[in-house]
C-alpha cells in the first residue's frame, strides 16, 4: 500500500513541476520578446532621427540643450552666446542640464541618440503589463514628426508612465503641464524636481530672469487648440476632469502648442487597441499637408477632435472593463 500511496502522490508533483517550467518558460521568452522589441525601438529611433542630421538642421535638441550644454562647460554666457530671434530663442537652463551629457558628440550623433535612448524608455512604459498594442503610438504621425526634429516629445511622455521623471517637466513646461496632471505627483518625484530646479539655478542663477527677457519676442508658429474651428468643443472634456485622460485633454487645449510634434501626449489616451488605431490613423490627416497646405490646420483639429471622442465616449456608452491607463 506504501508503494501505491508513493506513486498516486508523484503525479502531482510532477505536474506541479511541468508547470513551473512552462511558466518559468514563457517569463523568459516574454523577457526575451521585450528585449527584441526594445534594441529594434532604439535602432528605428535613431536611424529616423540621424537621417535628417546628415543633410539637414542639427535638431531642437541640439540647438536648445547640447549647444547651450557646450557654452556652460566653456564657460561661456549659454544665453548671449548665440543669436536670439523672433524665429529661435532658448530654452530654461534645466534643458542645459538634459544636454551636459551629450556635449562631446556631435550634432549628427547627440540627436539621434538622445531619440533613441527616450524612444526606448517611452517603448518600455508603453508595453509593461503586456500591452503590446500601445506600441502603436510609435506610428503615430506625432511621434515620427518629433524624431525627424529631435525634439522632446518621447521624454515628456515618460513623465506619464514614469513618476519619476517630473523633473523633466522643467525642461518644457507649457507642453509638459498637461503630462504632470495625469496623477498627483509623489514625494520623491517632487523631491528630484526640486533638487533638479536647484542644480539649474546652481548653473546660472539668474536665468529665469533672462530667459523670461527672451521668450517675449517669439514670433514662431504657434496655437491654442481651443480656438481652432471645432475646439470649442474641447472644452466639454472638462465633463472627463476626474480622469487622467480629461484632464490631458483639457489642459492641453488650453496651452499654446508647437506644431504637431506636441501632441503626441494625446497618444497616451487610447484604452483599447482599436482606440489606439483609430487615434493613430487620424493623427496621420496632418501628413497630407505635405501635398495639401490646408491640411497643416485640418490635421491639428483632427488629432484633438478624434481624441475628444475616446475621451467623451465613456459618458456615453455602458461601462466595461477596460485595459487600465499607463502609468
Amino acid at each position: 500500500m506504501e508503494i501505491t500511496k508513493e506513486r498516486v502522490i508523484s503525479k502531482p508533483v510532477r505536474l506541479s513541476v511541468m508547470k513551473f517550467n512552462l511558466h518559468f518558460r514563457f517569463i523568459d521568452n516574454r523577457k526575451l520578446l521585450n528585449i527584441a522589441i526594445l534594441v529594434i525601438v532604439f535602432i528605428f529611433c535613431f536611424i529616423v532621427a540621424f537621417f535628417p542630421r546628415m543633410t539637414g538642421p542639427s535638431g531642437d535638441f541640439w540647438g536648445s540643450a547640447v549647444m547651450r550644454a557646450q557654452d556652460l562647460l566653456a564657460r561661456r554666457d549659454p544665453y548671449f552666446s548665440h543669436e536670439v530671434s523672433a524665429m529661435s530663442i532658448p530654452y530654461p537652463a534645466t534643458a542645459f542640464l538634459v544636454g551636459i551629457p551629450f556635449a562631446s558628440l556631435s550634432s549628427q550623433i547627440a540627436g539621434p541618440l538622445f531619440e533613441a535612448i527616450t524612444g526606448t524608455l517611452l517603448a518600455y512604459g508603453l508595453m509593461r503589463g503586456g500591452q503590446y498594442w500601445r506600441l502603436m503610438a510609435l506610428a503615430s504621425y506625432p511621434f515620427l514628426e518629433n524624431l525627424n526634429t529631435c525634439q522632446w516629445s518621447s521624454l515628456l511622455a515618460c513623465i506619464v508612465l514614469f513618476p519619476d521623471f517630473l523633473p523633466f517637466a522643467l525642461v518644457k513646461p507649457h507642453i509638459a503641464l498637461p503630462a504632470v496632471l495625469w496623477r498627483f505627483p509623489t514625494r520623491r518625484a517632487i523631491l528630484l524636481t526640486a533638487l533638479f530646479l536647484l542644480a539649474s539655478f546652481v548653473i546660472y542663477p539668474t536665468w529665469p530672469l533672462v530667459w523670461l527677457s527672451q521668450i517675449s519676442q517669439y514670433e514662431g508658429v504657434s496655437f491654442i487648440p481651443v480656438l481652432l474651428p471645432g475646439g470649442l468643443l474641447l472644452l466639454l472634456s472638462a465633463l472627463r476632469w476626474r480622469t487622467p485622460e480629461g484632464r490631458l485633454l483639457l489642459s492641453m487645449s488650453l496651452l499654446p502648442k508647437r506644431p504637431i510634434y506636441d501632441s503626441f501626449l494625446l497618444m497616451l489616451i487610447p484604452k483599447t487597441w482599436q482606440e489606439m488605431l483609430f487615434l493613430t490613423l487620424a493623427s496621420w490627416v496632418y501628413g497630407l499637408h505635405l501635398i495639401f497646405p490646408i491640411m497643416f490646420w485640418v490635421g491639428q483639429v483632427t488629432i484633438y477632435l478624434a481624441s475628444f471622442i475616446l475621451v467623451i465616449k465613456p459618458l456615453f456608452v455602458r461601462k466595461k472593463t477596460l485595459v487600465p491607463v499607463p502609468g
